[in-house]
């Protein structure tokens, strides 16, 4: 993969989607280059007079896309225009609503051989990143403010949890937070649970703040797959090293799974709705069902008539939205 976007996909970047950045911006440098991962604080990115600059702004809606594990800003970006373009097919209709900001976080390495085997550092990357990306909206947040629509794959759903935490911290009133998506969630499904009687004390205070602070968004959506080979059997041998400094009882940590790959927890009224996509792990950004259940999101629909966990993909169409 070269280093910058064509020229073709970078003129398609300009007309669609703004973005934030927590990665560390080349000096000088040509906009959207491959630059080197960094955990530091969250901004706009710096285009040298490119045009493709521009702020959260106080009185905004804003649909906010946050990547998975190992992708770089490129990788990223393409995903994102996928959704985007899927978006314009499927519900041409809500984008005039909002802007699309794509989010890039360092979750992965600038040596592609050391950044798959890198997974294990990149959860508390996550959680920081989460975290301040939450007091950077604020801080862009005024008297009006600003209508937040999320949609996170894998790793990024962890960057979302820990920024829902964070907006409950924060505890502002002008941050609304209408809805999120969760795509192929690489997050352990007890995260969701109401109780984690064989985690340590602290760890279990932290998750309770993050399933209140998840409580607290308006509509919640999650994407999961039964077909996710990376989640089926990468995740759980990474889930149970991640898992083995927090918890007291290590014989119920051995079956630990995702929640973008059993659709669970099973907390009441935790998923607007939860539907099997029957996808593998990198297939979400480009699906335009995915899409279309994200349009569902932003029009608040609720298919309270509709079996959840078990709702075949084939069923969700523009009928449906009347």
């Amino acid at each position: 993969m070269s280093d910058e976007l064509p020229a073709r996909e970078f003129s398609r970047l300009k007309t669609r989607i703004s973005y934030l950045s927590a990665r560390q911006q080349p000096n000088g440098g040509k906009p959207l280059q491959r630059v080197e991962p960094a955990s530091g604080q969250v901004a706009s990115c710096v285009t040298d007079n490119s045009g493709l600059t521009e702020d959260v702004a106080d009185g905004s809606t804003i649909f906010l896309c946050i990547h998975g594990y190992n992708n770089d800003t490129l990788e990223a970006i393409r995903s994102y225009l996928h959704f985007v373009d899927n978006l314009e097919q499927m519900a041409p209709d809500i984008l005039p609503v909002a802007k699309v900001f794509g989010f890039v976080w360092p979750g992965d390495e600038a040596w592609k051989l050391i950044s798959g085997p890198s997974f294990l550092d990149k959860p508390k990357i996550a959680e920081t990143v989460g975290a301040n990306l939450a007091s950077y909206l604020d801080s862009r947040c005024g008297k009006v403010g600003i209508d937040i629509y999320f949609v996170a794959h894998s790793l990024g759903n962890r960057v979302l949890f820990y920024a829902l935490r964070q907006f409950m911290k924060i505890n502002n009133p002008k941050l609304r937070l209408h809805g999120i998506l969760c795509m192929a969630a690489a997050v352990p499904a007890y995260t969701l649970e109401e109780k984690h009687y064989f985690l340590k004390e602290q760890t279990d205070a932290e998750l309770k703040e993050i399933l209140n602070a998840f409580k607290l968004v308006q509509f919640r959506y999650n994407g999961y797959s039964h077909d996710d080979k990376t989640l089926r059997r990468l995740f759980s041998v990474a889930s149970i090293i991640l898992t083995l400094p927090k918890t007291h009882l290590l014989d119920e940590i051995s079956n630990q799974k995702a929640i973008g790959y059993l659709g669970k927890p099973d907390t009441p009224g935790l998923w607007s709705l939860n539907y099997n996509s029957y996808l593998d792990h990198s297939f979400y950004w480009p699906d335009k069902p995915n899409a279309l259940k994200f349009s569902m999101l932003v029009k608040g629909y609720v298919p309270q008539e509709l079996p959840t966990a078990t709702l075949p993909i084939d069923t969700i169409d523009d009928r449906l939205l009347q």
